[in-house]
């Protein structure tokens, strides 16, 4: 279903940090169940976002380790936010990549994740 949710239409580097654009579909069942007249998107939806944003710049598959803090900000609806905009920086860290997010919605910071660790996919 979350594959149905968005779509990651560009990644652009400098050094090692990213910006990536996503695109919601407002038309995803997930927003039959989070909220059927008021849409939003679910929290752990912005991280499989990153995940999977962090997951096509390393071309390798993921888990998350560790999350240290996360800060939500601004709710995000499809209707009035349908293009997300991802910028963080990825470090590698022995066996894994540690990144600092955020998320803006229509030129507003939505969320802020201060640490998360990615270690390969077993």
């Amino acid at each position: 279903m979350l594959h149905q949710l968005y779509t990651i239409t560009s990644i652009t580097q400098e050094d090692n940090t990213y910006n990536a654009t996503v695109k919601i579909d407002a038309a995803s069942a997930v927003f039959k169940g989070h909220f059927p007249n008021e849409p939003i998107l679910p929290g752990v939806c912005t991280l499989h976002i990153v995940k999977n944003v962090v997951k096509q710049i390393l071309n390798t598959d993921i888990t998350i380790k560790k999350l240290s803090q996360i800060k939500y900000t601004l709710l995000i609806t499809p209707t009035k936010h349908p293009v997300l905009e991802v910028k963080l920086t990825l470090t590698p860290q022995e066996n894994n990549w540690c990144a600092r997010a955020n998320i803006y919605a229509s030129g507003e910071m939505a969320a802020n994740i201060k640490s998360i660790t990615f270690t390969p996919a077993k």
